[in-house]
This record gives structure tokens, C-alpha cells and sequence, in this order.
């Protein structure tokens, strides 16, 4: 005999028992939770749509101030140099050897990683790199000067500023330039931090490395692989140098250029008739009297036309004295 089934057993009792059923399979506590989920994220979404919003009408505000109409150009150059200053504290210069890798920051903080392959060396191990992190601190001087001379020339919208904003700017450029090249002279010290010693130390060194740390030990006529300490330059110092020359290019496209009784060449120059007309009038008195005419006849003086008297030419050869006339 079957066993009767619930819907079987209710099937009976008529749309009762299936509205009965039905109510309790709809208000199960786990549908009443994805109701308030539903309900919770439908509130978070309303509210971000809102901060959102809010966000493009205050962009859109801080865009068209006009505090900061033709002012971008400096925005950028000091929002460059933060992100330079940023970049700073990354690793500038890498250099990776036998022995681990040595990798020093702009500011000439050093991080390494070493096997201790020279711990018996003779020689000892190698001597840590001596850095220097002026040329940093002066770029992040020159950064401050920078934000700062931005900002109060955007508040007081004065010319002087503009321009101790576009040196400073250059200046950060230029410093951040030379942090590099300096590092790229001293890169053979961090190198030296990560060779390995050749003498009896040294080897002793390698042979251990090469049992029980699975490293390579390079033995002559047997095997070839590359041991030289190499270094490297990272992006972020490559990413440094360029934002920070962009934001000085910048700087100094929108350094504002002085006209009158100045060396600095105007963007544009405009020539009218009242330009020229007061140009002649500064340069002369009046201008000079037209020529006369080669071919203008003569003017007539009061009284009448003269008579002249005089004989033509013919007539005064032919009465030279000394020969009768017939």
C-alpha cells in the first residue's frame, strides 16, 4: 500500500488547505531578509545616485569659478608636483646580484636583501651604500613653494605669484632631473652590495648557498650563468621626471607676459588706425610736403602775362654787327 502524500492527505480539506499552505511557504523568514536586502540596497543605491549627483553640480561649480578661470594651467603644475613628491618615496634605483638586491628611494633610503654569501669573506661583508637624499629634500621644498604660490594666487589673483609658482615649478623639474642622474652615477654601490667575494670565505659562502638554499655556484669549465650585479631604474622614478617637466612645461606656457617696458614678446599684437595715427604724431611733427609736379605750369603773377621782349635766337645771329644787311 503507498503512503499518501501531503498534497494527497490535504488535497480533501479543499482551496483552504492550499491557501493555507500557500500563506506559509510565502512569509518563510528567509524571504522576509531578502525583502529588507532588497528594500537596503535600493535605499544605498538612491543615496549614492544623490552624493553623485551632488558631486557633478559642485565639479561643475569649482569649474566654472571664476577664481579659476585661466588658473588651470598652475592647478596642474601643483597638482604635478604632489605626485611627484608621491613618487619620491618609491624605489628609484634597483640593483640585483648574487647576493640579493639592494634598492635605494630618492631620498636615499635603502632597502636590501642579502644571502650573507661574504659573511666569512676576509674582505667582510659588502659596506652599505652611502646615499644622499639633498637633492630630494630641495625638489620638495621647491614642491611646497609651488602649491603655495598656486594658492594664494588663485585668492588674490596677483601676477607675482604666477610667476614665483612657474620658477618654483622649474625648479622642482630640474632638482627631480639631477635626484636621478645622481642616483644613476652612485648605482655602482649598490651594486657592490650584492657581489659575491671570490676568496676562501667567499667560496665557503657560495658552497653553502649552493647545498641548501638551491642557488647557483658558478664553477670554472663546468657551467655558465650570469653573476654580475646589474641595476636598474624603476617606472616610478621615470614617471617622476615626467610629470614633473610636464607640470613646469605648463608653468611656463601659462606665466602671464608683461607688455609694456619689458623684453617678453605679447602672444598677440594688434595693429588699428588710431595705432598708427598716434604713432605719426609721436614720431613728427607733420609729415613732410608732397613733391610738385614736373610738368605744372607756372601761375600767372597779378597784373597780366609778362611780354617778353627779347629777340629770338635766329634774329639775334643774323643783326651781329659788322655785316651789312641788303
Amino acid at each position: 500500500m503507498a503512503k499518501p502524500t501531503p498534497w494527497g492527505r490535504s488535497a480533501g480539506r479543499g482551496a483552504e488547505a492550499g491557501s493555507a499552505v500557500r500563506s506559509s511557504f510565502g512569509g518563510t523568514p528567509d524571504s522576509a531578509a531578502a525583502g529588507d536586502r532588497m528594500q537596503r540596497w535600493n535605499e544605498h543605491r538612491a543615496t549614492a545616485a544623490e552624493l553623485l549627483r551632488r558631486a557633478r553640480g559642485r565639479a561643475d561649480d569649482v569649474r566654472t569659478s571664476p577664481r579659476l578661470i585661466g588658473k588651470w594651467g598652475y592647478v596642474f603644475s601643483a597638482v604635478a608636483g604632489v605626485v611627484a613628491f608621491l613618487l619620491m618615496f618609491r624605489h628609484w634605483m634597483v640593483a640585483e646580484g648574487p647576493d640579493g638586491i639592494a634598492a635605494a628611494t630618492a631620498f636615499g633610503r635603502i632597502d636590501s636583501t642579502t644571502r650573507y654569501l661574504a659573511v666569512w669573506s676576509s674582505q667582510g661583508p659588502p659596506a652599505s651604500a652611502n646615499l644622499t637624499g639633498s637633492w630630494a629634500v630641495v625638489a620638495s621644498t621647491a614642491i611646497a613653494v609651488t602649491v603655495v604660490a598656486v594658492v594664494i594666487y588663485i585668492v588674490t589673483n596677483s601676477p607675482r605669484f604666477a610667476r614665483v609658482a612657474t620658477g618654483a615649478s622649474v625648479l622642482a623639474a630640474v632638482l627631480i632631473v639631477v635626484n636621478l642622474l645622481y642616483l644613476t652615477a652612485r648605482q655602482k654601490d649598490l651594486k657592490s652590495m650584492t657581489v659575491r667575494r671570490w676568496d676562501l670565505g667567499g667560496q665557503i659562502g657560495s658552497w653553502v648557498d649552493w647545498a641548501f638554499n638551491d642557488g647557483t655556484k658558478p664553477v670554472a669549465g663546468l657551467n655558465q650563468l650570469e653573476y654580475v650585479a646589474s641595476g636598474t631604474v624603476t617606472t616610478a622614478a621615470i614617471a617622476a621626471v615626467i610629470i614633473a617637466v610636464a607640470g613646469a612645461v605648463v608653468g611656463v606656457a601659462m606665466m602671464p607676459r608683461r607688455t609694456n617696458g619689458s623684453s617678453w614678446i605679447p602672444w598677440r599684437i594688434s595693429v588699428s588706425r588710431a595705432t598708427t595715427s598716434n604713432y605719426m604724431a609721436a614720431g613728427s611733427d607733420r609729415p613732410p610736403d608732397p613733391a610738385p609736379a614736373a610738368d605744372s605750369p607756372k601761375a600767372e603773377p597779378e597784373g597780366g602775362p609778362v611780354v617778353d621782349n627779347d629777340p629770338p635766337d635766329d634774329d639775334r645771329h643774323a643783326a651781329a654787327p659788322g655785316t651789312p644787311q641788303r
